[in-house]
């Protein structure tokens, strides 16, 4: 992980597997927030409860 953003998005850099071997470029990928994720699943009518441990994610 890289950065977070103010509204809890991460960021994440990954490098490809033969990044040691030649030159490879990076891949930046940006999650959702946590919260618009369980707002999701409630509204896919998940129990959001269940979900509760997700908040103790690194």
């Amino acid at each position: 992980m890289i950065m977070i953003h103010p509204d809890g998005r991460r960021v994440y850099r990954f490098y490809s597997w033969e990044v040691h071997l030649v030159t490879a470029l990076d891949y930046l990928y940006t999650d959702i927030p946590i919260y618009d994720y369980l707002k999701r699943l409630d509204a896919d009518g998940e129990n959001v409860a269940e979900y509760s441990t997700i908040w103790y994610y690194f």
